[in-house]
């Protein structure tokens, strides 16, 4: 064999064993963000469910690789509406305010889902918040 393709065969090798290399790397450290998502999220449901003023309570949460969806009660009386877009207004600003949340979603296109509902489970609100003015 001469010595050029003994080198072609060798780079071969080489740039498969990189490959296969990253490949598992990649493959151990989502399986680690997984865990440690897992791990976020039942650590927040210890916790629920949490008065966040006094008509709203935060009663679930789920946290996924690139979103977090939270389920509100909003206690209304009868007859009364929900200001869907003073809602989404409200918690926008709160989360774009958030510095580590702002960077989620500007650098790695995470998103955050709300929904309300009433104390019979009736969907008030549904929203997905995925930019920042």
């Amino acid at each position: 064999m001469s010595p050029g393709w003994r080198r072609s065969l060798m780079s071969i090798a080489l740039v498969t064993l990189v490959v296969v290399a990253y490949e598992v790397y990649t493959d151990q450290t989502a399986r680690r963000f997984d865990e440690d998502v897992k791990k976020l999220e039942a650590d927040a449901k210890s916790k629920l469910p949490i008065k966040v003023d006094e008509f709203t309570t935060l009663v679930d949460v789920t946290y996924e690789p690139r979103k977090n969806i939270y389920w509100h009660v909003i206690e209304v009386k009868d007859g009364e509406r929900v200001d869907r877009q003073k809602l989404k207004q409200s918690a926008q600003s709160q989360l774009c305010g958030n510095a580590d949340a702002l960077r989620r979603i500007k650098e790695k296109g995470f998103t955050y889902e709300y929904r309300y509902t009433d104390k019979t489970r009736a969907t008030l609100a549904a929203f997905t918040i995925a930019s920042c003015p």
